[in-house]
């Protein structure tokens, strides 16, 4: 400092020649749009989201003012249900938009040359096929709608779902480990499907059949106490389910 010859009280004007540049504070407020902002000089500024009716900035507001937007889906209540587990929901939802990764769409893609169906090898799998236009899962959807006391009939995946929102779109017991049965069923069928393709795992029918059957009766013994009414005993006696699930539980 005292080298440079700076005086100890020198201000960043006199590094300016002794002159203080023109302020460019407004000519900005000049060309805001009408009506220009009121100034309280009395008072703290304070910063206002107008994007949220509280005036508060969140991270999902934010989300909501940038994010394209849609028609809601029919079926978003449906798939993105609470009695539904997790992995099974996500699940659900990318197959309904047709995001899980098939041969039909990777050969689209150029991504493979070819493929078979795991469980039929008749044609390439695709998300009718799978669920359950191929005669090995559709064995199994007729199983899943006999234990749930449904009548079946095989259609295009969505059609299955509006189907579902129809017939099991519920809050009652049998509606929702309906539902929840369905859900574990696609989910099986896919594991299934990949274990056969990348890991060499033989076809066993039985095995995925018994896989559904226990995660349902886990399902139905962490619902609470159900209703003892004759609709819930025909789906305990169906599955196999403990008739403990009919105790009042504190």
């Amino acid at each position: 400092m005292y080298r440079s010859r700076i005086p100890y009280d020198a201000s960043v004007r006199s590094f300016h020649d002794s002159d203080w540049p023109p302020s460019s504070a407004l000519d900005t407020i000049t060309g805001w749009p009408d009506p220009v902002p009121s100034f309280v000089d009395d008072k703290e500024d304070i910063l206002i989201w107008k994007a949220h009716p509280s005036g508060s900035f969140s991270v999902a507001s934010a989300w909501e003012l940038i994010r394209s937007k849609r028609c809601i889906v029919p079926w978003h209540t449906f798939v993105w249900d609470r009695a539904i587990t997790p992995r099974h929901v996500f699940f659900m939802w990318l197959v309904t938009l047709n995001r899980i990764p098939t041969q039909i769409l990777l050969l689209y893609y150029r991504r493979i040359t070819e493929g078979t169906c795991a469980f039929c090898g008749l044609r390439p799998d695709s998300v009718d096929h799978l669920f359950f236009g191929c005669y090995v899962t559709h064995s199994l959807a007729q199983f899943w709608a006999a234990k749930c006391h449904l009548p079946w009939t095989n259609r295009p995946w969505h059609d299955h779902i509006m189907w579902a929102i129809k017939h099991i779109g519920g809050q009652s017991f049998a509606h929702r480990i309906s539902r929840f049965s369905l859900a574990a069923l696609v989910h099986i069928i896919w594991l299934e499907r990949n274990n056969i393709l990348f890991h060499d795992k033989p076809l066993f029918v039985p095995g995925m059949i018994k896989h559904l059957i226990e995660v349902v009766k886990d399902k139905a013994i962490s619902l609470g106490s159900i209703a003892d009414l004759p609709l819930n005993r025909r789906l305990q006696h169906s599955w196999g389910f403990s008739t403990t699930i009919f105790e009042v539980r504190s």
